[in-house]
C-alpha cells in the first residue's frame, strides 16, 4: 500500500505538472498574440500616416501642376485674345482706309 499510495502522488504530481505546463504554455501564447497584435496595429498606424503623408504630397503635386497647367491656358487665352483684337483692328484699318 506504501507503494501504491507513492505511485499516486507521483501522479497527482505529474498530473499537476502537465496541468501547469499547459497553463503556462497557453498564458505564453496570450501573451505572444497580444504582442503581435501591439505590434501589428503600431506598423497599421504607421502605414496609414506614411500613405496620408504620400497622399497628400501627391495631392499637392496635382495642385501644383493644375495651377501650372491653369497659368499656361490662361497666358495662352490672352495672347489669342490679343492677337484677335490685333486683328479686328487691322480689320478696322483696311475697312477705313478702303472707304476713305
Amino acid at each position: 500500500t506504501l507503494i501504491g499510495f507513492i505511485v499516486g502522488i507521483i501522479a497527482i504530481l505529474s498530473a499537476l505538472s502537465i496541468f501547469q505546463s499547459n497553463r503556462s504554455r497557453n498564458l505564453l501564447k496570450e501573451q505572444v498574440i497580444a504582442q503581435l497584435n501591439s505590434e501589428l496595429n503600431s506598423k497599421n498606424l504607421e502605414s496609414r500616416d506614411f500613405l496620408a503623408k504620400l497622399i497628400k504630397s501627391q495631392l499637392k503635386d496635382i495642385e501644383k501642376l493644375s495651377k501650372e497647367k491653369f497659368d499656361l491656358e490662361f497666358k495662352s487665352n490672352q495672347e489669342n485674345l490679343k492677337n484677335v483684337e490685333n486683328q479686328l483692328q487691322q480689320t478696322k484699318n483696311h475697312i477705313v482706309l478702303f472707304y476713305y
